[in-house]
């Protein structure tokens, strides 16, 4: 009895630990710094005035993105054989070192460990949600 009473109060006491995330605009807009291109980079027309084709005409082809994608970490072992080199390709020319793996909602990883804090994440997360 005394375990099931403290599995409840557990229980109740990690509901009451869990984190609510408010932000407004003004926070918003100090923490989270977006990208904004130089004047140069927008879209001008040409000496004609015709802006060129739309970017979704179509003909495209419909992809569906992967939930997560897997970049492999090498390194180029053959610079550092000096003079040795690789002869008759007798071992591989690099060494894996791991994989960072970007997963469908932006969160990154090494090797399975994040490169990222969840608090720092969340509020990214949130402010994402304001901005629509």
């Amino acid at each position: 009895m005394k375990q099931f009473l403290f599995l409840i109060l557990l229980f109740m006491a990690s509901n009451a630990l869990a984190k609510e995330i408010v932000v407004n605009k003004e926070f918003c807009d100090f923490y989270v710094i977006e990208h904004v291109p130089d004047a140069d980079v927008e879209y001008k027309s040409d000496t004609s005035g015709d802006m060129g084709p739309p970017g979704d005409i179509g003909g495209a082809l419909n992809v569906k993105m992967p939930k997560s994608i897997s970049i492999p970490i090498q390194i180029d072992t053959s610079q550092y054989m000096g003079s040795l080199g690789n002869p008759a390709n007798s071992f591989l020319d690099y060494a894996q070192l791991g994989f960072v793996k970007v997963k469908e909602d932006g969160r990154i990883y090494f090797n399975g460990q994040p490169l990222f804090h969840e608090d720092e994440f969340a509020v990214k997360e949130a402010c994402r949600k304001l901005r629509g």
